[in-house]
């Protein structure tokens, strides 16, 4: 009985760290500091503009239409914001920080150390998946992390986005990816009611956690990926993308792109793993 406790202890554990990080993934990347100072992250606009947090009251944009995504689950009952559910083991929002550290205990990733001292770390999980699912970056709610500066090389044939630069997320990614999607599906699921009462927090009353989650990889799997390096242009200040195409996608989108091709590709590979895992989840 004592082993069977731990192990479920343990892949709880393993299943909060795997759901905060799927679902910041991508949003992540819009870190304090990665560009010199008078520039601002590629295509973003004008220097230090903020994301207006808390997040629009509307719903998530729809997936376009080849971007390898599954229709969304309905949307399970709202939780009153403070009450304990029923038979569902869980605090009130109010009170899950400790909930979530608990659990995770003595099984922390070093890399994880900044997020779990913050508080509002349910809150925090839905702002990133309200985001992500619209296309935005948070990027007040990741303002405590940082990848580094943002660099460029210049060749005959034009501007790109460095090789370095996109080393810089390297280890980030790795992180990130490391824990089985199946755990990071069934934490999603377990902290679905609180997740649900914290987007209520934060105005959100039209989607569900798992609609919100579903449109995040829909965004991750529709970004392109170049062949190449990435090309840029500087009209002005700020570094766009030379390819229209490119410039034209989503915030959280490009910021993908500038984690590097072989970043993008295993983000990629891990959204559709999780996708299946909750799909399984919802049969």
């Amino acid at each position: 009985m004592r082993r069977m406790e731990r192990r479920t202890k343990l892949i709880a554990a393993h299943a909060v760290g795997a759901a905060v990080l799927v679902a910041a993934l991508a949003w992540w990347l819009a870190a304090r500091g990665e560009a010199p100072a008078d520039e601002s992250p590629v295509g973003s606009g004008v220097a230090g503009e903020a994301v207006a947090e808390p997040p629009a009251q509307e719903p998530p944009q729809e997936a376009p239409a080849d971007a390898d995504t599954d229709p969304p689950p309905v949307a399970p009952a709202p939780v009153e914001i403070g009450v304990r559910s029923a038979g569902t083991g869980l605090p009130p929002l109010a009170e899950s920080d400790v909930f979530v550290r608990e659990w995770l205990g003595a099984d922390t990733p070093p890399a994880w150390n900044d997020w779990l001292a913050r508080t509002g770390l349910v809150h925090f999980v839905a702002v990133i998946l309200d985001n992500a699912a619209r296309g935005d970056v948070p990027r007040r709610a990741l303002s405590f992390i940082s990848a580094g500066r943002f660099s460029v090389v210049e060749t005959g044939d034009g501007m790109f986005i460095s090789p370095a630069s996109h080393a810089r997320y390297d280890a980030l990614m790795d992180a990130a990816l490391a824990l089985p999607p199946d755990l990071a599906a069934a934490l999603l699921q377990r902290l679905d009611p609180l997740i649900e009462t914290a987007l209520g927090e934060i105005g959100v009353h039209d989607a569900s956690p798992r609609t919100l989650t579903y449109s995040a990889i829909a965004r991750v799997l529709a970004t392109p990926i170049p062949e190449g390096g990435i090309a840029l242009e500087r009209p002005a200040v700020h570094y766009e993308f030379a390819d229209a195409d490119l410039e034209a996608l989503l915030p959280v989108q490009k910021q993908l792109l500038r984690t590097g091709p072989a970043n993008t590709a295993k983000a990629q590979r891990y959204a559709r793993e999780l996708r299946a895992a909750l799909k399984r989840l919802d049969r």
